[in-house]
């Protein structure tokens, strides 16, 4: 048996044209002792390489990540047997655009090396529905240009205006098109934070009130338990900033009981109980 099992996992198995996916992949100590590790699952660090194919291609395309992280510092992480390390694959978005392109079935595999080891993961596919509906369409058409791609991969970047002007067109023309409550997640976690504005030279205080308002529309209405934890964990952390204690519990008592089957997939869990501690200061 190998010491160390790297696997994919998937919030969702099916999407619409339009919405983002984002995997969790964890390694996983199989050794039965304990053994250290490079915690550095992330792929923007150059460790895990990872290939999508998509419908109508013979061969994979190697993910390649919009920024890179630096990598002089080598954390380690000491897991016992069984326990395993977690980080996000935003498979959706890459240095070449949006990825998840075209409906059909997509593939995905990863690989992770550090101290000349090596561990390879099984596939996992999933299917990227087709719009319905010639709204659909054009709401995808918005969502996956490369400008609200990368935005959603950084939240910000040097054309978050052209980025959340789609958004917010998403969001006021096309509610009832499946990527709306992606849209309205977006724009409410945008206003959950202070942001450098580069037109003013100056920061965008956050707006809590304005992220509430989105952060709930979208929750309300969202399918995928890892994106909704991000939106969760924001509009806690808003409806705390203003005072509103009581109501900030209830909306995590109630991700609790929608996305409570999930919780049973032990790297999916991590990555949520991540994304929800995340903001509470």
């Amino acid at each position: 048996m190998d010491d160390f099992l790297l696997a994919l996992h998937l919030p969702r198995a099916e999407i619409r044209l339009g919405e983002p996916l984002v995997l969790v992949v964890s390694l996983e100590n199989r050794s039965g002792e304990v053994k250290e590790v490079v915690d550095l699952l992330a792929p923007e660090h150059g460790f895990l390489v990872a290939w999508l194919r998509r419908p109508g291609e013979d061969r994979e395309t190697t993910y390649a990540p919009p920024v890179r992280r630096d990598t002089r510092l080598l954390p380690r992480a000491t897991l016992d047997a069984g326990e395993r390390i977690t980080a996000r694959l935003p498979i959706f978005f890459g240095r070449d655009g949006w990825l998840l392109d075209r409906p059909g079935r997509y593939r995905v595999r990863a690989e992770y090396s550090w101290d000349e080891r090596k561990a390879a993961s099984e596939a996992v596919e999933f299917e990227v529905a087709a719009p319905a509906t010639e709204a659909d369409r054009r709401a995808a058409a918005l969502m996956t240009s490369r400008e609200v791609g990368s935005f959603l991969y950084l939240l910000g970047g040097r054309q978050a205006d052209v980025a959340t002007d789609r958004l917010e067109t998403v969001a006021r023309e096309h509610a009832a098109c499946p990527p709306a409550p992606f849209a309205r997640l977006a724009l409410g976690l945008w206003a959950s934070r202070e942001s450098f504005d580069p037109e003013i030279k100056d920061f965008r205080p956050a707006d809590p009130s304005r992220a509430v308002e989105d952060l709930e529309w979208a929750l309300a209405r969202l399918d995928d338990p890892l994106l909704a934890a991000d939106g969760t964990a924001s509009l806690a952390f808003c409806l705390r900033s203003l005072g509103r204690e009581e109501e900030a519990a209830g909306v995590l008592e109630r991700f609790s009981g929608k996305f409570a089957p999930e919780s049973a997939n032990p790297a999916l869990r991590a990555e949520v109980r991540r994304a929800l501690e995340g903001r509470k200061k």
